[in-house]
């Protein structure tokens, strides 16, 4: 039993000496603890403050109380068909998140320059359950949204790097 903790400790100390995190878990730079986040789609916005927020950072309420500004433009959800059965009728579909991104401080000087990104997901469409397959697609969506958050975060967080 001694040798089983003993074995826990030293790999939680190794894990922990090579930096690992979490997921979801961001370190950002002091330039960035108060940020205000302009965002074009209001649900991306409200992700990336909540996930700003668990890192530790104050969201300010207008541009003049912040260290830094997030500003997400050009966000765009397409729905593009992916694949066709036999007799032409559609049985899948691509969703695909795009979006742009910058950093930059009160003074208007860049953090972070400008970022595109895009997220996509795959689903199989099926005419008989259309209330099942929309529900699926709002989950999808709000999947990639939650995804591409994460990847606006992690970017600010490597900044500090």
């Amino acid at each position: 039993m001694k040798r089983i903790f003993a074995a826990l400790i030293l790999s939680t100390v190794i894990v922990q000496a090579c930096g690992f995190h979490l997921r979801g878990t961001f370190s950002l730079p002091p330039s960035m603890k108060t940020v205000y986040v302009k965002s074009a789609d209001a649900a991306l916005g409200a992700k990336v403050e909540e996930l700003l927020k668990q890192s530790g950072s104050i969201i300010a309420t207008a541009t003049g109380e912040s260290a830094a500004i997030v500003r997400i433009t050009d966000v765009n959800l397409a729905r593009d068909v992916s694949t066709v059965d036999p007799r032409g009728k559609v049985t899948g579909y691509m969703l695909v998140l795009s979006a742009s991104y910058a950093v930059d401080d009160a003074a208007g000087k860049s953090l972070l320059r400008r970022q595109s990104l895009r997220v996509q997901r795959d689903y199989s469409f099926d005419a008989e359950q259309v209330l099942a397959k929309e529900g699926e697609e709002e989950f999808l969506r709000q999947d990639m949204e939650s995804d591409a958050a994460q990847q606006i975060v992690r970017q600010m967080a490597a900044t500090a790097r």
